[in-house]
C-alpha cells in the first residue's frame, strides 16, 4: 500500500483494516474466534467476536503471548497505516492487563509488550498475511461481518498464493 493510498483511506476503511489485522493474527496463531465485524456499537467501531481469554493464569506462557499478539494486531495495523487512534489505546490497555497476568512487575510488562508488538508487526508485514488483511478488509467493507470460517478461508487462500520469502 502506498503512502497516497493510506492517506486517501476513509475512517470506515481504516476500521476494516484494523479489524482484519486482528482476525488474520487470530487465524495465523490458531486462536479461536466466531466472527469479525465492522458494525459499530456503543463500545467500539468494530470487533472480533467470541475471542475470549478466560483463565489466562491457567494457560501456558506461549498461549498467553499468542492472545496478547492478537490484541496488539489492531494497534499495529493503525501504526502501519500511519495513524494513532483512540481505539488503539483500548487494545493496548487490554494487552497490558493480559501481560500483567503473566509477568512480575511493570518493567517486565513493558518488555513483553514491546517484544510482542515487534513480533506482531513482523507477522503482519509478511506478504501472505498482508494480502490476507487486504482481502479480508475488502470483504468486511462489503459484508460488514465475516464468520471466522470464512475469514480462515480467506487467510488460507492468500497465504498459499503469496510469494515465498527466504
Amino acid at each position: 500500500m502506498t503512502d497516497e493510498e493510506r492517506k486517501g483511506m476513509t475512517e470506515f476503511e481504516r476500521v476494516a483494516y484494523h479489524e482484519a489485522g486482528h482476525a488474520v493474527v487470530y487465524c495465523q496463531l490458531g486462536v479461536p474466534f466466531k466472527e469479525v465485524s465492522i458494525v459499530a456499537s456503543d463500545h467500539s467501531l468494530g470487533h472480533v467476536k467470541g475471542a475470549e481469554f478466560p483463565g489466562l493464569r491457567l494457560m501456558t506462557r506461549s498461549w498467553n503471548e499468542k492472545c496478547i499478539m492478537c490484541v496488539l494486531a489492531g494497534p499495529v495495523m493503525d501504526e502501519m497505516l500511519g495513524q494513532h487512534l483512540e481505539r488503539s489505546s483500548s487494545d493496548f490497555e487490554q494487552a497490558n492487563m493480559m501481560a500483567m497476568n503473566v509477568t512480575d512487575g511493570e518493567r517486565e510488562v513493558r518488555d513483553l509488550i514491546r517484544r510482542l508488538h515487534e513480533s506482531t508487526k513482523a507477522m503482519i508485514a509478511e506478504p501472505g498475511n498482508w494480502a490476507a488483511i487486504e482481502a479480508l478488509a475488502h470483504v468486511l467493507l462489503e459484508k460488514r461481518t465475516v464468520s471466522a470460517r470464512r475469514a480462515r478461508r480467506i487467510v488460507r487462500d492468500r497465504i498459499t498464493r503469496a510469494p515465498q520469502t527466504n
